[in-house]
């Protein structure tokens, strides 16, 4: 930096703060390079069962292509303004390209690790003994590897997981930032924060440009006599290479909530014009797909009871005996839904077999949803959904921390921190077409015979004005066809206000053996979290809103950690870590003969399925929206050793077991070219069970080349 930008720099900070003196300005930087390739070929979690070329901006790693080729630019200016220079300022600047990245992403983006802006803030005193930092901010209370427990008042950036450095991926929010030293050494601290959401690749990306809501919904959705239809899909996010399954259990063009209702919506349309055509044959309006309340997705695959009463349209398909089937399900589908979204696959072509399709180990829509009658999908039909953020539930984060040490060297720290939980959770609702949420409720039907005298559920959605014809009738009228009055379903992202309740310490202890043993640990108290809840038999009838729900409850989380020094000055740590889910939910609902024929009840069979807290980073379509772990233990052994003649390089590696076996191991190392430049390698293996937090990233895996210069 030339003496004629540091004056520049000083004019414009001058401008700024024109009632004070200005001192010299001090400008550093640092330009990384990197790019990242993957080492595994197959599909990323997120895309479609096809390949991508990269033209429409999705990544794959099928030809172990990069993924990321990254510049940035950090400049760093420090100063002192004041009178007597008693206030010093810091800014960050960042400039950013990645030329790999998805579209969009490629550049800075606001509330990402890739900000223009991302400190700004001003150092002072306040009277003797508080310090005070006003501004745009990283505070640090944690000091766990490889994972963020006290440390939770930034929010992360989770676009490569957790292979950037924390410093890197945590997020800089504004804040207040006083801290007291105390006479007898111990130091008291508040935060009051910016409440943030982390930001998670595939759901924090949904909308883009800033909006808040996006809308999905499909055009022309109707399969007409001349077999053409006009369906359409918006893209949503596909091509990170980090996308959790639970993310695309709720967004994914293939497996996700906000994909599947339209394109369920348009099978369903289908079914809704066929039962018109029955309507029209017989002029009777009780042929209308809503009073079809004793036939299920079961039985049209089973062709028996109610649900043959569809056969007919089979031989429009292509199938000659007009049987119903689960192949004739299909190719209704396959005919419908052009953009393959997974409702429904596999069944083959023979209406004879049904034994492909699998209620008890699903993997498709109509699998779920064996018994959701007719007349529930009628409801759906040409639906559309909507994803709203709206955002935190607390106006800011209120923090406190005590750090103090004991007379034997026990250092410890209480810490307490009231917000914005910054992990999202998803509420949905049913909407009419200008907004107004409908009640969902559900009616029973015992006169089809099918199933007995437990009957069959329907769901119903009704307006505030008591009207129930959505989906299927037009205010209140019989007879209009379901396009005139579609339903949507809005899936609502929130951060759920929390209280966070934790401490830490550390201690040194002196052993024969293996010399000085760094004892440290962290422990945490989460209160009113909220957690994904699966009930499996309000899924199985269509009760969607039911289904997926979200529930408040606690968790306690902790480390235990220790540190030794081996090998002459190679650093060792191992770590045990616990993330206890105290309000865990995992039952089956059973029900007495009493309650089988109750109107009260919403199920429909003795055991209907269960209902439990399922694991938001790897539950999908594919593993039955996979139960979580009440009690979900780590193990972490990190070593790290610089190398060298003057010891001026270094090596790292950590490596972390999940327990059902989810793995990841990184290896980095640094080497230092000159006091300036220094060239960077690593490697970040993932492995093990592909339905654990690691495990699912096995086509992640990849290796990164670096070169850092700072002036």
């Amino acid at each position: 930096m030339t003496k004629s930008k540091n004056i520049k720099l000083a004019v414009l900070l001058a401008t700024l703060f024109t009632n004070y003196a200005v001192a010299e300005v001090e400008v550093t930087g640092k330009i990384t390079h990197e790019t990242s390739s993957y080492t595994e070929r197959g599909l990323t979690n997120g895309l479609l069962g096809t390949y991508y070329n990269g033209t429409d901006g999705t990544r794959d790693s099928k030809d172990n292509g990069p993924f990321k080729d990254e510049t940035s630019a950090r400049i760093y200016i420090d100063g002192n303004i004041g009178a007597d220079n008693d206030y010093a300022y810091h800014l960050e600047l960042q400039g950013f390209n990645d030329g790999a990245a998805i579209a969009n992403y490629d550049n800075n983006k606001n509330d990402t690790q890739r900000e223009l802006l991302r400190e700004a803030y001003i150092d002072t005193n306040v009277g003797e003994n508080w310090a005070v930092r006003l501004g745009k901010q990283q505070t640090v209370w944690g000091t766990a590897d490889g994972m963020k427990l006290l440390d939770a008042i930034n929010p992360t950036d989770f676009s490569e997981l957790v292979q950037n450095q924390m410093e890197d991926s945590r997020i800089p929010v504004w804040m207040v930032n006083a801290e007291r030293i105390n006479d007898d050494g111990s130091q008291f601290q508040i935060i009051a924060s910016e409440s943030k959401s982390n930001f998670i690749p595939g759901l924090s990306t949904i909308s883009d440009g800033g909006n808040r809501s996006t809308t999905i919904a499909r055009t022309g959705a109707l399969y007409n006599s001349s077999g053409t239809s006009t369906l359409n899909i918006p893209a949503v996010d596909k091509g990170h290479p980090f996308i959790m399954k639970g993310v695309d259990a709720i967004s994914g063009e293939t497996n996700g909530m906000l994909n599947l209702v339209p394109a369920m919506g348009d099978v369903a349309h289908t079914f809704a014009i066929l039962a018109s055509g029955f309507a029209n044959s017989y002029n009777s309006a009780n042929y209308n797909l809503e009073n079809w309340t004793y036939a299920t997705v079961e039985e049209f695959v089973n062709n028996a009871g109610a649900g043959a009463g569809f056969a007919g349209a089979c031989a429009y398909y292509g199938f000659r005996g007009a049987k119903a089937s689960a192949a004739c399900l299909e190719a209704i589908e396959n005919n419908t839904n052009v953009n393959d979204v997974n409702l429904f696959s596999g069944m083959g072509k023979n209406e004879d077999d049904n034994s492909n399709y699998d209620t008890t180990n699903p993997d498709t829509v109509f699998e779920y949803m064996p018994d959701t009658t007719f007349a529930t999908f009628a409801r759906f039909a040409n639906a559309s959904t909507k994803y709203v953020r709206e955002g935190t539930e607390a106006a800011a984060n209120i923090g406190f921390r005590f750090k103090d040490t004991t007379s034997n060297g026990l250092n410890y720290s209480l810490n307490y921190l009231n917000g914005s939980d910054p992990n999202p959770y998803i509420d949905m609702e049913w909407q009419d077409s200008i907004g107004r949420t409908l009640t969902v409720s559900e009616s029973i039907d015992t006169t089809g015979g099918g199933n007995g005298a437990t009957g069959y559920r329907t769901v119903t959605l009704t307006d505030p004005d008591g009207l129930t014809g959505y989906g299927i009738l037009g205010a209140g009228q019989k007879g209009i066809l379901p396009q005139n009055n579609p339903v949507t379903l809005v899936m609502k992202e929130k951060n759920a206000k929390i209280h966070n309740i934790g401490g830490s310490f550390d201690t040194t202890i002196d052993t024969d053996f293996l010399g000085p043993v760094v004892i440290r640990g962290e422990g945490l108290y989460q209160k009113d979290v909220r957690t994904q809840i699966i009930d499996k038999a309000k899924l199985a009838i269509g009760n969607l809103t039911e289904a997926f729900t979200s529930q408040k409850g606690d968790r306690f989380k902790y480390v235990i950690g220790a540190d030794i020094t081996a090998l002459t000055n190679m650093m060792v740590s191992a770590q045990f870590i616990q993330d206890r889910n105290l309000d865990f939910v995992d039952t089956t609902t059973t029900l007495t003969n009493s309650q089988k024929n109750s109107t009260a009840t919403t199920y429909d069979t003795d055991v209907v399925g269960a209902r439990y807290t399922a694991d938001m980073a790897a539950m999908s379509m594919q593993n039955g929206y996979q139960k979580a772990i009440k009690n979900k233990e780590f193990y972490s052994l990190f070593l790290s050793k610089p190398y060298g003649s003057s010891q001026q390089h270094r090596w790292n590696n950590i490596f972390i077991y999940e327990e059902n076996g989810g793995k990841w191991n990184r290896l980095d190392t640094e080497y230092s070219l000159s006091d300036n430049a220094v060239l960077t390698a690593e490697y970040n293996k993932y492995w093990g069970n592909p339905d654990t937090q690691f495990g699912q990233f096995k086509n992640s895996s990849n290796v990164q080349l670096g070169v850092k210069y700072s002036f």
